[in-house]
């Protein structure tokens, strides 16, 4: 080791705290911002939720910065190597507290969509037919002329 890379600034645990505050409300913002322009309904309820994915996804950030400060003295290469490999099981972790925040949501807005749904079955000799909350089989669609679903 060279004296350059022995008298590296420590970075202050303040400051990255704050970076890691600073970066996960850019995030809440902006997708609370996408929601809106998507059309999203921002009740407590989606809120409260963001919220929690948004803390939640801040504590595994964190729990990155200690295998980052002992690689303080290694090439920057080889930690930009090492952190990138450590990022994936991290960002997994991220989707899945993503998911179990969302997931009540998520279901009722999938029977929701499956209870709007009509397929209608025309045989072509004036017989129709609508289904109510399913999607049409491969073989209804090509033996019954079935649209939708």
């Amino acid at each position: 080791m060279n004296d350059n890379t022995a008298q590296r600034p420590r970075v202050p645990p303040r400051l990255v705290l704050a970076s890691i505050v600073g970066l996960w409300a850019c995030y809440f913002v902006l997708t609370t911002l996408r929601g809106a322009l998507l059309g999203y309904d921002l009740s407590w309820a989606f809120l409260s939720r963001r919220l929690v994915v948004t803390l939640g996804s801040m504590a595994v950030t964190a729990a990155l910065w200690p295998l980052l400060a002992l690689l303080a003295r290694w090439p920057l290469w080889r930690r930009a190597s090492l952190m990138l490999m450590a990022a994936l099981p991290v960002a997994l972790l991220a989707t899945m507290i993503n998911s179990w925040a969302f997931a009540d949501m998520d279901h009722e807005a999938k029977q929701q969509e499956q209870r709007q749904s009509v397929n209608v079955l025309d045989d072509g000799e004036g017989n129709v037919v609508e289904i109510h909350g399913g999607a049409c089989s491969r073989a209804q669609r090509r033996r019954l002329g079935c649209r939708g679903g």
